[in-house]
């Protein structure tokens, strides 16, 4: 099963987003579950790097390999918090419509 932590922090204008495990749903390949999360940790971590590069986060740090995300971000100012939630909250609707669609296979929790 594929786990997946979001957790801001509007306090410290920070976020992580952590995404653990292997859904199961087919084998390796074949494994729509594990593409389309693939597709939006990917997404989001080359959105949030170019975010850094322009100036835009205060910092961006992460690391992604097969079976394992951890992706975290701290901004300088509301107005980059705001836009960093927003893009985040892509992610998380798109991570959360695969739960309601394969629950058994993928859990979303917001810390």
């Amino acid at each position: 099963m594929i786990t997946a932590v979001i957790a801001p922090d509007k306090a410290d204008l920070s976020m992580r987003l952590t995404v653990t495990g292997h859904s199961g749903y087919a084998p390796s390949g074949s494994d729509v579950v594990c593409a389309w999360v693939s597709s939006l940790v990917q997404t989001f971590a080359e959105t949030v790097a170019m975010m850094h590069r322009n100036g835009d986060l205060l910092s961006c740090e992460g690391a992604i390999e097969p079976g394992k995300a951890d992706i975290r971000c701290r901004c300088d100012t509301e107005e980059e918090w705001r836009i960093l939630c927003l893009t985040l909250g892509f992610v998380q609707t798109g991570l959360s419509l695969l739960a309601r669609d394969y629950p058994q296979y993928i859990t979303v929790n917001s810390a």
